[in-house]
């Protein structure tokens, strides 16, 4: 408990210093509530840095963290720029490491001729480095905490007091701050956690299967005690807390609802809460380029504009930007995706100004994106919006202009975007209830205290000395976390005060991690067991589980009666129906959709989409069988080469200039290929070329796009369908309801109905024409003798089709011919499993609770 004991006695207590921030305010409290007191008592209690940068009085200004980080990425960056050997260092990264290693030097007092003689031989110099960061500090004008407890040291100004405790330090102060306490103070006192007495307290280690089953248990543990004892303050440490905030919160609330008070010791970053994020995202467009998970996150984002309205014009952008395929594209593209010309306009208009281009410095940086997301509303929209922490990080952007100068957009929008993503501690709030934290140091005050993760592999920790400074030298000045010696006794330390600390220590750790089997720490090997009381748990309620018949779902709504989008969807929805009414549910009603594969280079959709583009550039010049036959094979060589660069230009940036060049050679001469065929046909004017079709089939409207529709001499009509797959029949036509109606339903949706309809193969491998119609019109399409009554028969069975899909069936079908080998959706209807689910009910007559 944080009652104190001194190591030397003495009744007064003047100034109290703490190794932390947390333990500070649960030491205040502590004293707080031992005085009974409403008001702070007098004795001040502040985390020993904090109480340092408010007690000194420096020449000059103190820079912020983020101004010495910045320094530091210069400098890096310089070096790196000129030596061929540096070429390999991320100075965005290293930077932090080398602000952490110069604070090092001067805090442990490391003259740099020592460190010079130390670092013979090593790659990077940082003696060097470290006196072009002081340099770079004295050009600005600025100092830094350390230098100003030196130069205060040196010039004999520090004011001195009486005595000061030095609070549950598991490690003596820096050399450097260590003489700054000994020339303020008369007397320091370092004080300790008194330890219950042995009766009063109990310790125990509990092994659970994995890490989720521990955490789980540790919930569980937690609301017990609360559940007894209301005013108990309990606290479950996660030394990965950071990492697992998200899930930890999730489960939290899962078990406790709002039963309990929850206080997390860690806060997720501000740039992944909420509207913060969306202001991030928007903020981008500032940028010639934006990343697909940014995109799809603005179109998909309920916190900027008004969603609500614009709905339909979301998910249509949300589906034009998906079928960019690629991870980035420019914010024109972006933009353009939006199909609605009014949040296109609203969206853009913020960021018209044409000075993006130009540099300047962060504070004007940050008034103009203030001034784009006030345009856009952002704030009214979300009145939660935290708005504090907003303007912190701000200031903190705008202040790394007296080391940058005027930087691009780019530069501006990474810093900004750092200063939001740093992780924040949570003050720790008064009071009784759950708190999760991420460091052992911070568990002070606890009732009950559960420790997660304490395995042999995490404790004592591994060494982790700085990568910058030799190893023997931060050995030889005794540096923090060098050694594997140090890691043990400190890990000894904190574990003999967590014992001891609470009423109820639990010590956990999971037999499997990474799927490495682990054993406990050895420091706790010899405590009792204790064994979880996983089902006692107040917060679970029994659920009796029942057979649900999930065959029919809710019908379709009128407003989303119009399936939008002229790639082929509304074809291939009716194609679903016919062969899996569940999955036509799953994916258009639920938006499931299948995981594409990954590939390397073009994908098969890829190159028939390219197919495609490349014959309607084609025909649009040629327009006719007479302009094919009258063009000699140069003439149709050029014509074929300069449409097919024209649809693989877009992909230079994305694959680069030598891939586009083999792509456009291949598809030039597979188009070419097919003109051979289209030359030796009968006489036919192609009458249109990717024709849009709008068509109402039963209760379903449908956006479609032709690809192409031919007259012959007769007045007949031929329709035509590009196809580069391997496996096409004409039969699928023949079944009802067919089992291919993409061309049935173009058929029924023309002015004139046509007399064939057919697929164009045009592969390397096989160029022809399948198709059915009322003659042979064209080689390759068969003759039906009762093509009028066809074509009822097609349009009666697809608007029995539509109307079961809008009626919500949802029954399952799995057959071979619909899915091949594999049905993605499986584990969504999980048709495959249904006898066995059917079997394990009816052994189990009372429905088994779960």
């Amino acid at each position: 408990m944080l009652n104190e004991v001194a190591t030397s006695p003495t009744n007064s207590a003047p100034l109290t210093l703490t190794p932390n921030l947390p333990l500070a305010q649960q030491l205040r409290r502590a004293r707080l509530l031992k005085a009974n007191l409403k008001a702070a008592p007098s004795a001040p209690v502040e985390p020993l840095q904090q109480w340092l940068t408010n007690r000194i009085q420096p020449s000059l200004p103190l820079a912020t963290d983020a101004q010495q980080q910045l320094i530091w990425e210069q400098i890096i960056r310089q070096h790196r720029d000129k030596d061929e050997q540096f070429r390999q260092l991320n100075p965005a990264v290293l930077a932090g490491r080398a602000l952490t290693a110069w604070q090092g030097l001067i805090r442990w007092e490391i003259p740099y001729e020592e460190l010079r003689k130390a670092e013979t031989g090593q790659l990077i110099s940082f003696s060097d480095w470290a006196r072009e960061f002081e340099t770079h500090l004295q050009r600005l004008g600025v100092t830094t905490l350390d230098l100003a407890l030196k130069d205060q040291l040196a010039a004999g100004v520090v004011a001195r007091e009486q005595m000061v405790h030095l609070y549950a330090f598991t490690a003596p102060p820096p050399p450097l701050w260590q003489r700054w306490l000994e020339s303020s103070f008369e007397r320091i006192e370092a004080r300790e956690f008194a330890a219950l007495n042995e009766q009063d307290r109990h310790a125990g280690i509990a092994a659970l299967d994995n890490p989720q089953k521990e955490l789980e248990a540790a919930l569980v543990w937690a609301n017990n005690k609360l559940g007894s004892n209301p005013y108990a303050r309990v606290a479950i440490i996660d030394a990965n807390l950071g990492d697992n905030l998200k899930s930890t919160q999730r489960l939290a609330r899962q078990y406790f609802r709002a039963k309990v008070p929850t206080h997390f010791g860690r806060e997720l970053p501000l740039s992944n809460q909420g509207a913060t994020q969306i202001a991030l995202a928007l903020l981008a467009l500032n940028k010639h380029e934006i990343d697909l998970p940014y995109a799809r996150m603005l179109a998909q984002s309920r916190r900027w504009g008004n969603f609500a309205q614009e709905y339909d014009a979301r998910a249509e952008w949300d589906r034009n930007i998906c079928a960019l395929k690629e991870k980035q594209f420019s914010v024109v593209r972006f933009v353009e995706a939006i199909g609605d010309q009014a949040l296109r306009d609203y969206l853009t208009r913020p960021f018209a100004d044409k000075r993006q281009a130009k540099r300047l410095s962060p504070l004007e940086h940050a008034a103009r994106y203030q001034g784009q997301l006030d345009a856009l509303g952002l704030f009214e929209v979300n009145p939660a919006f935290h708005w504090d922490r907003w303007q912190q990080v701000l200031d903190e952007f705008s202040a790394l202009g007296h080391v940058t100068g005027k930087i691009d957009v780019d530069e501006a929008l990474r810093l900004l975007n750092r200063s939001a993503g740093k992780p924040r501690a949570q003050s720790s709030p008064d009071g009784t209830g759950l708190y999760f934290l991420d460091t052992v140091e911070a568990a002070a005050d606890f009732s009950h205290i559960w420790i997660l993760g304490m395995n042999s592999q995490n404790w004592p920790g591994a060494p982790q000395p700085n990568p910058l400074l030799p190893v023997s030298l931060q050995a030889r000045y005794q540096m923090p976390h060098v050694t594997a010696s140090q890691e043990a006794q400190l890990a000894k330390q904190l574990i003999e005060r967590l014992k001891c600390a609470a009423k109820e220590t639990i010590f956990s750790y999971s037999r499997l991690q990474d799927d490495l089997e682990q054993t406990p720490c050895a420091l706790i090997a010899d405590l009792p067991v204790f064994a979880p009381e996983l089902g006692n748990s107040q917060s679970f309620e029994q659920v009796q589980m029942e057979w649900v018949d999930c065959s029919l779902a809710p019908k379709v709504p009128e407003e989303e009666r119009q399936i939008s989008g002229y790639d082929g969807s509304g074809s291939a929805l009716l194609q679903t129906m016919s062969a899996s009414p569940f999955d036509a549910f799953a994916q258009w009603r639920l938006k499931a959709h299948p995981l594409e594969e990954p590939q390397i280079g073009l994908s098969a959709a890829d190159r028939g989409t390219l197919v495609h583009r490349a014959l309607y550039l084609v025909w649009q010049q040629l327009g006719d069988s007479d302009s094919l036959q009258s063009s000699d094979e140069e003439q149709i060589h050029k014509l074929c080469h300069e449409s097919a660069w024209e649809v693989l230009k877009p992909f230079t940036n994305r694959f680069g200039r030598n891939y586009v060049r083999q792509e456009t050679d291949r598809l030039a001469q597979l188009v070419f290929d097919w003109l051979q065929l289209e030359r030796v046909r009968p006489p036919f004017v192609v009458e249109s070329v990717e024709e849009p079709l709008q068509a109402r089939i039963g209760p379903l409207q449908f956006k479609m796009k032709l690809d192409r529709l031919d007259r012959l001499p007769n007045g007949e009509l031929v329709l035509i369908d590009y196809k580069t797959g391997i496996s096409l029949s004409s039969k699928h036509w023949l079944d009802m309801p067919p089992q291919e109606p993409q061309l049935p339903l173009y058929a029924l949706t023309v002015e004139q109905a046509p007399d064939a309809i057919c697929f164009a193969q045009v592969r390397p491998d096989k160029m022809r024409f399948i198709g059915i119609g009322r003659d042979a019109l064209i080689e390759g399409v068969t003759p039906q003798e009762n093509w009028a009554d066809l074509l009822e028969q097609w349009k009666g069975s697809l608007e029995i089709l539509a109307q079961a899909f809008v009626d919500g069936d949802a029954r399952v079908f799995e057959t071979q011919a619909a899915f091949g080998r594999v049905d993605a959706l499986a584990p969504l209807h999980r048709f495959a499993e249904r006898d066995q689910l059917e079997n394990w009910l009816s052994q189990n007559p009372q429905g088994n609770q779960s």
